[in-house]
């Protein structure tokens, strides 16, 4: 089991990493931000928790990630010098679509 700290460090670095790859093979079709990753605590599994905008390409760009994982795998084999590589799940971040819509509401009220 990591330590607490070797783990964090562990999901910046991935974080940076996933973000990297998103750029390169994502483009302009969407804009997706890198939120957060959680790992557990063995470093096995990692939740990659993106946002993308529009809110409509979410579907797309989630199936493109998939159809992406070989090269994902690889990409990340090549940047990370760890004995294993983690399973690596993309979850929407709910947490970012709740924080826009309340921001929304916040704003028309505001007016």
């Amino acid at each position: 089991m990591a330590s607490l700290r070797k783990q964090e460090r562990f999901n910046a670095l991935l974080r940076n990493i996933v973000s990297s790859f998103i750029r390169t093979e994502i483009g302009t079709r969407a804009i997706v931000t890198v939120m957060r990753v959680e790992t557990t605590g063995d470093l096995q599994r990692a939740k990659i928790f993106i946002s993308i905008f529009p809110e409509e390409k979410e579907k797309e760009i989630l199936e493109l990630l998939k159809k992406k994982s070989r090269e994902f795998h690889n990409y990340i084999k090549s940047q990370l010098r760890t004995k294993f590589l983690p399973i690596v799940f993309f979850e929407i971040d709910r947490a970012a679509k709740i924080e826009r819509k309340i921001e929304e509401i916040l704003g028309h009220v505001a007016k």
